[in-house]
């Protein structure tokens, strides 16, 4: 089995290729199979409307200073992860 380097056109093509067949699965899941599969489910919208309501909603306790600064140690943990540093 070769060993490829990361960048390699090789590579990049499987990738590529794995990840359009992914994307290809997904799509048919959500566009055919879902709805059919609710619309047994739920013959009509007005029983299927008594099912979905909202149960709670949710409000941060945390202070705007405090999500600023986790927000901020956040991104620049992404950063040094994206530049290998």
């Amino acid at each position: 089995m070769e060993n490829l380097q990361k960048g390699d056109k090789k590579l990049l093509n499987a990738w590529a290729f794995y990840d359009w067949a992914n994307s290809v699965y997904t799509l048919t899941i959500a566009s055919s199979i879902f709805p059919l599969f609710y619309g047994f489910i739920y013959p009509n919208k007005d029983e299927f409307s008594k099912t979905w309501s909202l149960e709670r909603q949710f409000k941060p306790n945390m202070d705007l200073a405090t999500r600023k600064n986790l927000c901020l140690g956040w991104e620049n943990a992404v950063n040094r992860t994206l530049t290998n540093k």
